[in-house]
């Protein structure tokens, strides 16, 4: 996630597919990483919070447009969504026929599930709709192959996940291959001037500042009595904007705290824990600079309304 599969996953990480919503996720991230690579592989140590609200969201258009797309004659939005909050977002159960792509004479069904996924693709703004729905298509044989390695939502070791993405690649022709490889590569060329320079600009000076309070605050959590040492894996939300606004002139305004969540292990492969932080937006560099405690993450179906990043 930190040197490949961060940019793919903020692209095309939709949780739409033939598989439960989290596989999907998985299943889209590698397949566009492969499909797609960056020339430039980049470490990072903390994923923009706003991209992760933005693949969300298109995942939710994408979601919609598939079940209002493939019952268009009698499902409304509305009511796609009340089946999707009923279903946790798992098209195989809000579509009972969505594995049955021939299954076109059930007066419930007004489009297959190919036609379906193309109109998913193109709501969720993925960057290949095209090849997406043909990835997804029920026909595609490599989907045999990804339900093996992400069923029963086990942990997907390293040398799974490489095989998976060896499968999926080959989901698109050569051909296909190499002309969206030099596409993808002019559009990188393009984004490296102007204005796009300042946004990295920013984006690493923040990246800088976050990950530095970050590690300062893990450092002093695992200096408790019986706390193991704790590493940063990855930070998955940061909220700059908690207690305030706090007007200090007539164009300037300061938040006192930013929220974070972050992921940090004990010891090499093993799995990591979830973490909340609270720390100060003045760059205090003390013992107030602020806290951070581990997080127990709900199960689904616990009845909890809400669980966002970085609340």
């Amino acid at each position: 996630m930190r040197s490949q599969y961060h940019h793919s996953l903020l692209q095309a990480g939709h949780c739409y597919g033939p598989l439960d919503p989290v596989s999907n996720i998985i299943l889209n991230t590698i397949w566009y990483s492969q499909a797609y690579p960056l020339t430039k592989k980049v470490d990072l140590e903390a994923i923009s919070t706003g991209g992760l609200f933005r693949i969300a969201v298109r995942s939710f258009y994408g979601l919609v447009s598939f079940l209002c797309t493939r019952c268009a004659t009698h499902l409304s939005p509305d009511q796609a969504m009340q089946r999707l909050q009923a279903s946790g977002a798992d098209l195989r159960i809000a579509d009972p026929n969505h594995l049955d792509d021939d299954n076109n004479d059930d007066a419930m069904v007004s489009a297959s599930v190919e036609q379906a996924y193309a109109a998913a693709a193109a709501a969720a703004f993925h960057p290949k709709p095209r090849d997406q729905a043909e990835l997804l298509r029920p026909s595609n044989p490599m989907l045999r192959m990804a339900s093996h390695y992400l069923k029963d939502g086990g942990k997907l070791s390293g040398m799974d996940a490489d095989h998976l993405a060896e499968c999926l690649f080959y989901s698109i022709s050569e051909l296909e291959q190499t002309e969206h490889a030099e596409t993808n590569i002019e559009a990188v060329n393009k984004l490296t001037y102007g204005r796009m320079d300042r946004l990295i600009n920013d984006f690493w000076n923040e990246h800088a500042a976050v990950v530095g309070m970050v590690k300062s605050l893990i450092d002093v959590y695992s200096r408790q009595p019986g706390v193991p040492k704790y590493e940063l894996h990855l930070i998955c939300g940061v909220n700059k904007y908690v207690d305030g606004p706090v007007y200090t002139g007539p164009f300037t305004r300061i938040y006192h705290y930013s929220h974070i969540n972050f992921l940090a292990t004990k010891s090499a492969g093993a799995p990591p824990t979830l973490f909340f932080a609270e720390c100060r937006n003045d760059g205090t560099q003390t013992q107030e600079m602020g806290w951070c405690c581990p997080v127990d993450v709900p199960s689904p179906g616990t009845g909890m309304r809400s669980f966002s990043l970085a609340t």
